[in-house]
């Protein structure tokens, strides 16, 4: 992957900071590039993600802190303008300040406690398998919304 170094989901996991769901979660949406190639060909692992060292090593800088980085980082950048664009595609709206509040509005709903713990609770009441938390997902994508917000910052 034009000289990316390629690590295992569990070894991106321990350079980032990160939970192995969440970059699955990124993987399954193509934020982070799964790859289906290793270093000497075809037979990369199951799993194998393709990551510069900047990437992850800011990442892992900005979750020290426990809070989102202020400053730009590009790749997340990236990741909040491909969102809203698709976003804004399917309420059929151009990504503007508008269009960001509602969604950072969405992303707090979502990333209820209370919400997780229903559907917890309503997966035991039928039988159904639990859902993975989604924790870590919603709220990586609040504060990098929130971070990419005009103004004082919110909350």
């Amino acid at each position: 992957m034009n000289g990316d170094t390629l690590y295992s989901i569990g070894e991106l996991a321990r350079r980032t900071g990160l939970t192995v769901k969440a970059i699955r979660f990124y993987s399954d949406r193509g934020i982070v590039p799964p790859t289906g190639r290793g270093p000497t060909g075809p037979a990369a692992a199951p799993g194998a993600c393709a990551v510069t060292p900047s990437r992850w090593s800011a990442t892992r800088s900005s979750r020290r802190d426990g809070r989102a980085s202020t400053r730009s980082h590009p790749r997340a950048d990236t990741v909040v303008a491909t969102v809203m664009t698709r976003y804004g595609d399917l309420c059929g709206r151009p990504d503007d300040v508008d269009l960001r509040r509602r969604m950072l509005a969405r992303l707090e709903s979502a990333s209820d406690p209370r919400r997780e713990r229903y559907l917890r609770l309503l997966s035991v009441v039928n039988g159904w398998p639990a859902a993975d938390s989604l924790a870590s997902v919603l709220d990586w994508s609040v504060r990098a919304l929130r971070a990419r917000l005009p103004g004082p910052a919110v909350r």
